[in-house]
């Protein structure tokens, strides 16, 4: 039985790297702005969740297959997102009822 792919784990490192620079700076200044609230970021099966106090506000989802997406539940997170972040290798959306249930 092998490990997990090393190359899948390199792309996937690259993909957060692309994106968290600005996605943590955009976040940080909305949790301690409007949230008075600390950010928390968790990574997991190719997944990054960042919650405010508890709550999911923004999930990146990695998919090797073609261009992953950035979940965007705070809607108010949305335009900054965007504009900020302006990558092919990045879809952003918004979250739907059917994300809050993964």
């Amino acid at each position: 039985m092998s490990g997990p792919d090393p190359g899948m784990a390199w792309r996937f490192r690259g993909a957060v790297a692309r994106i968290e620079p600005a996605a943590t700076r955009i976040l940080a200044e909305h949790a301690t702005s409007y949230w008075r609230r600390g950010l928390s970021r968790r990574e997991s099966d190719q997944r990054v969740v960042w919650t405010i106090d508890g709550e999911t506000v923004l999930e990146f989802r990695f998919d090797p297959a073609g261009p992953s997406s950035l979940v965007v539940h705070d809607f108010s997170l949305f335009e900054p997102l965007r504009k900020a972040i302006r990558t092919r290798h990045v879809h952003l959306r918004f979250a739907t009822a059917r994300d809050s249930l993964t």
